[in-house]
């Protein structure tokens, strides 16, 4: 969420019970998605891109070996700016690359 609010990609179902809190919370811990029950993700960027957790898990397992421990599960990773900005690059670039791929008319029709 801290990525898709600045970029502009959190819609109305996202945003159920108010606007979503920001990144600049006390905390600093990143904040929760809160998803409406009927909400529809973005359907081709699901379809062409939906890697999410191969990529953050490649992230995440590659930080663990190279520090010399390992995550019992992807619940495990703290959830924190400095582990967002291990990730932040990944979101970008397939951000960018569903950006060429949907310029695509094929792509676009597609889209709901």
């Amino acid at each position: 969420m801290a990525w898709g609010g600045p970029a502009s990609l959190a819609g109305r179902q996202l945003q159920v019970g108010g606007p979503l809190p920001h990144a600049s919370t006390a905390t600093g811990k990143l904040p929760a998605a809160r998803a409406a029950p009927d909400a529809a993700p973005f359907s081709a960027l699901r379809q062409a891109f939906s890697s999410y957790l191969d990529d953050y898990c490649r992230i995440f397992n590659q930080h663990a070996e190279a520090n010399g421990f390992e995550y019992p599960s992807t619940y495990h990773v703290e959830d924190s700016w400095k582990n967002y900005e291990r990730v932040r690059p990944v979101l970008e670039q397939r951000f960018a690359e569903w950006q060429e791929w949907r310029q695509l008319e094929a792509n676009r029709r597609l889209e709901p």
